[in-house]
């Protein structure tokens, strides 16, 4: 979850560095990074630190990572094929970034027998790779938090005991913290995101992100021959700022969309009363909805990212809206949009209605003010002779 420049001459010579082998006062951490200002920061950022003072090594690897460079990194990253990788940074130049930033650092030490330590590094050396460092990014299933899952999972083996937590959200409730400050986003991530996003979370699934795997390892239990020890010493912080989250601003989408629905309600009224037309407002609310729909339609059918999947949000923003905006222009088609307003009045009713306790999938806020203003449009095209 961290943007990074990568160049590969680095890597490779930072990668035969570390092929030579570790001492016993090697020491591994886990690192922990708040969220930041911009979007690909805003969930945080998960590492590991190789430090061993003895032979002069200190580096930080770090999965989650992509290259800008790429000729089609759009195209890529919009349709869920991008590949993201692991990278090597040395320590200084990926903590002056956090503290610029403003953000903070935590380190946590691993638990680890000298066999141990050494099988982690070589892992890693091995995946820094050329050929081993790339893999296709999921927000929920495969990122920078779960990749360092894996590897703890691989080092440890069966001796490693994860703590029982309980966690009541879902996918999507996990992520609502830190989009407070950042409304706009927060819609937007709402109205792509699908069913798959209203999954219930437990400990494991919850390690998505760089808070839980901070948690979850932090009271992990390793078993030895003489009992259950702790896997997480020493955690402190490396860097501590004094960066909050910012309040929730006024203007969101929720405040806009209402304000929105009042001037549709008095406009509709007004062309009731007045048996007028005014087929520039309909055609507007179709066009962007239909617009809506079909970009929603796209990310479930046209990419393979899995947690924008049987969106129904698409049952509101319905593609097909798109398409009759256009026939609005013709007198010729007044029976089918009479017929169509009518369908989808009852399905907005009924969303409106079993939203908030029926549906399997939550929706944002800011949908109810849209549903309204979709039911005054179709029912004021309705009334009128």
């Amino acid at each position: 979850m961290k943007k990074v420049a990568v160049f590969f001459l680095a890597m490779l010579i930072f990668s035969n560095l570390f092929s030579q082998k570790i001492t016993d006062s090697a020491k591994i951490y886990i690192l922990t990074c708040s969220p930041g200002d911009e979007l690909y920061q805003a969930f945080g950022h998960t590492a590991f630190w190789v430090v061993d003072d003895s032979i002069h090594l200190s580096y930080i690897y770090h999965y989650g990572t992509f290259n800008f460079s790429d000729p089609d990194f759009y195209m890529n990253f919009v349709r869920g094929k991008l590949n993201y990788m692991l990278a090597l940074e040395g320590k200084r130049a990926f903590l002056d970034e956090y503290s610029s930033d403003g953000r903070d650092v935590w380190k946590m030490e691993l638990n680890l027998t000298f066999e141990q330590k050494q099988r982690l590094v070589n892992f890693l050396t091995w995946k820094s790779q050329p050929e081993n460092r790339y893999y296709l990014y999921d927000f929920f299933m495969d990122n920078c938090a779960t990749r360092v899952r894996g590897v703890l999972e691989n080092t440890y083996g069966d001796s490693l005991v994860y703590p029982n937590l309980k966690v009541d959200l879902t996918y999507r409730e996990s992520i609502k913290p830190y989009l407070q400050a950042k409304p706009w986003i927060r819609f937007g991530t709402n109205l792509l995101l699908g069913l798959p996003a209203d999954k219930k979370l437990d400990y494991y699934s919850a390690m998505f992100l760089p808070d839980f795997i901070d948690t979850v390892f932090s009271q992990a239990k390793l078993k030895t021959p003489n009992g259950e020890i702790d896997l997480g010493l020493n955690r402190e912080y490396m860097i501590k700022s004094d960066y909050k989250i910012g309040p929730k601003p006024f203007f969101n989408p929720s405040n806009l969309f209402w304000l929105i629905f009042v001037l549709i309600l008095v406009l509709t009224i007004i062309e009731i009363k007045a048996q007028k037309n005014f087929k520039g407002v309909d055609f507007s609310v179709l066009f962007l909805m239909g617009l809506m729909g079909l970009i929603m339609l796209f990310m479930w059918l046209g990419t393979d990212h899995s947690p924008t999947k049987w969106n129904l949000n698409i049952l509101w923003a319905f593609p097909t809206h798109i398409f009759v905006a256009f026939m609005l222009f013709k007198k010729k088609n007044d029976l089918f949009i009479k017929k169509y307003f009518l369908i989808f009045s009852i399905v907005n009713v009924i969303l409106a209605v079993t939203m908030w306790f029926l549906l399997p999938q939550q929706y944002d806020v800011a949908v109810f003010p849209i549903l309204l203003i979709l039911i005054t449009r179709f029912g004021g095209y309705l009334m009128k002779k």
